[in-house]
């Protein structure tokens, strides 16, 4: 057997290696944190604060900071907002650092800049290419479809989508008392197999089907949530659905006239949205905005919609939930097409804002009025428990619990 490596190298030897070892060791940490100081020193966000860790540029530590935006995105934008208040900050993204404005000249600014794109923003921040698909973006087909031959068509598209909730809500709500009890439980694999297996492929295919409304679905969990925690405003929503209802019927004319359901709506995502943020924009060349603030090409920048939403300067009492505080702004004269559900601006951003603003909110808003006065005049609606499910927060991402619970009770049958 040879002996070890250790007792066949001479002192001597084996102290140069060692001398080696530490050359090599410290030359690669100079060399590391020379390379930090000098993106440091040339890094072009540097004049901008950052929340949420030390301004760090490179590879490997926006990717780190960014684990803690992941997990705490709502309280690190809350601390941008109260230690800059309204000015420019940054915060760590994955791959990048992602930049936040909140202050009316802001928000006026990126939403209509014709260097801060649209396009490339979503893109990034939802990865089209990858989630719909590359022609998503270079194919605009679909938003032109939207904001001219539907949105002009909801009057004719009304009436189909009430005869559909007349037939699709009774199923997903069945009323217990029509019907026999179900059958005891099934004792061959083979019987399960044929009861399951279409259930399987109608879910499969819904899944297909409701894959382009993916943002009405958590906007009417939201508002289910809202309005089953506070029951008191039910009947009044109910009363003026009924009686709009009877007047204009299932249709378009009707929806825009149910203004308390609108203003619960509006209220409804104001303060449960989807997304802490909105905006979400990409500098193509290098930008100025009005107060200094330089945004080098290739920069995202965004709009803080929470902090926006938020803020007492924007609306009275704002941390408090008031279902009918767009009606009562609409009574004003001149004011009754500027707090409507699809209305945006710079204080109410669930939609973007400018003319970017999401081009769907139109037909998104009938549907959710037509589910909304649906459920109310044929169910009574009450919470599981007693305190509203917590919103889960993923990054930007807003999601209602899916683990909360409401209740329906079949009232006298009233629907269309």
């Amino acid at each position: 057997m040879p002996p070890p490596l250790s007792s066949r190298l001479s002192p001597t030897l084996l102290y140069i290696a060692m001398d080696d070892l530490r050359s090599i060791f410290w030359t690669l940490a100079v060399s590391f944190t020379a390379y930090i100081l000098m993106r440091r020193r040339f890094d072009p966000l540097r004049s901008i604060p950052t929340v949420g860790g030390p301004s760090v540029p490179g590879i490997f530590y926006p990717n780190l900071a960014a684990l803690n935006f992941v997990r705490n995105a709502k309280e690190l934008l809350t601390i941008g907002h109260e230690k800059y208040r309204g000015a420019a900050f940054k915060v760590a993204f994955m791959g990048r650092w992602i930049v936040v404005v909140s202050d009316s000249k802001h928000l006026d600014e990126i939403k209509s800049h014709p260097e801060l794109s649209i396009a490339e923003g979503l893109d990034e921040f939802l990865q089209l290419k990858h989630t719909i698909g590359a022609t998503a973006q270079s194919d605009r087909f679909h938003v032109n479809a939207i904001r001219d031959q539907l949105t002009r068509s909801l009057n004719v598209v009304m009436p189909a989508v009430a005869e559909e909730l007349a037939l699709a809500i009774p199923e997903y709500i069945p009323c217990t008392g029509d019907g026999p009890w179900i059958s005891g439980a099934r004792r061959s694999i083979q019987q399960t197999v044929r009861i399951l297996k279409p259930i399987f492929y109608e879910r499969k295919t819904k899944l297909q089907e409701y894959g382009a409304d993916w943002t009405d679905r958590p906007s009417l969990t939201h508002a289910l949530y809202d309005l089953a925690t506070h029951p008191g405003f039910i009947q009044p929503l109910r009363d003026e659905i009924e009686s709009v209802i009877a007047a204009d019927g299932w249709t378009k004319r009707g929806m825009n006239n149910l203004w308390k359901l609108d203003s619960f709506l509006r209220e409804s995502q104001r303060v449960n949205g989807l997304f802490l943020i909105s905006l979400a924009r990409k500098a193509m060349k290098d930008v100025t905005l009005h107060d200094g603030t330089f945004l080098p090409k290739g920069t995202f920048i965004v709009a803080d919609q929470c902090t926006v939403h938020n803020d007492d300067n924007n609306y009275e009492h704002a941390d408090q939930f008031d279902p009918f505080r767009f009606a009562r702004m609409r009574e004003v004269p001149g004011e009754d097409l500027k707090h409507q559900l699809v209305t945006t601006s710079r204080e109410y951003l669930p939609f973007g804002h400018g003319k970017h603003a999401c081009p769907g909110r139109f037909f998104a808003s009938m549907e959710l009025k037509a589910v909304m006065s649906y459920l109310l005049v044929n169910y009574d609606i009450a919470l599981d428990g007693s305190l509203r499910p917590e919103n889960q927060y993923f990054g930007i991402d807003i999601s209602p619990d899916p683990s909360g619970r409401v209740l329906f009770r079949r009232r006298e049958p009233r629907g269309p």
